[in-house]
């Protein structure tokens, strides 16, 4: 006696089949990221929920060893300024951002790294930075600091632009790699597009390592 199929099972799976394609779940394509091509170490996850991408999250750790693709660079000390390098111990792979500072350098620093440009009424950025406590958070004054900006167009120094946090207020001991998470909450309000700006200023001051920096956005 030749056992029997059961014609109704794979009526189901037929009928699951079709569902799938029609949501549009297989061959979705990804989104794409916002500043054109993307550098080796440069991710963009798209957060999908009922098949439409609600917050995006852009990783960026350095580690093509080049400043990334939509990235940029402004500087006033003529000697040293941020650059991508292996210097130290980055936190995660082989680099990570620097800023040396020379002892024989007795200029003023403004250095900033400016990030691509993020469009949304949310977002969140996430970092590991490490320095000295010493030079840049605890002597009265401190010889540098290294800030946080939510910058609104190309450049930092517009009145829109917002001093976000002092980021070496979290380090816990000098040049130990520390996490720091930034809700960008009310500077965010209206929406548009918006770039993180780190700056570096002061004067004597002492190295800092920027790693892994993410930012999460959503419209």
């Amino acid at each position: 006696m030749h056992p029997t199929r059961n014609p109704s099972l794979k009526s189901i799976w037929l009928f699951l089949l079709v569902v799938i394609l029609s949501a549009g779940l297989i061959g979705a394509s990804p989104l794409p990221a916002p500043n054109g091509p993307l550098s080796p170490s440069t991710i963009y996850l798209p957060l999908v929920l009922n098949g439409a991408a609600s917050q995006t999250t852009y990783s960026e750790g350095f580690e093509g060893g080049v400043l990334p693709a939509g990235w940029t660079i402004t500087r006033t000390n003529a000697i040293e300024t941020w650059f991508i390098g292996s210097t130290y111990s980055p936190y995660d792979g082989l680099f990570h951002a620097i800023l040396h500072v020379d002892d024989d350098n007795h200029q003023a620093f403004d250095e900033v790294l400016l990030s691509p440009a993020f469009s949304g009424a949310s977002g969140v950025v996430t970092m590991f930075s490490s320095g000295s406590i010493g030079r840049c958070r605890d002597e009265i004054p401190d010889y540098c600091d290294l800030e946080l900006w939510l910058v609104r167009g190309n450049a930092l120094g517009g009145g829109d632009d917002s001093l976000v946090k002092l980021v070496d207020d979290d380090w816990e001991s000098s040049y130990f790699n520390v996490q720091t998470t930034v809700d960008l909450g009310p500077a965010l309000i209206g929406g548009g597009s918006w770039r993180i700006a780190w700056r570096y200023t002061g004067t004597d001051g002492a190295d800092v390592y920027l790693d892994n920096v993410q930012v999460t956005y959503a419209p």
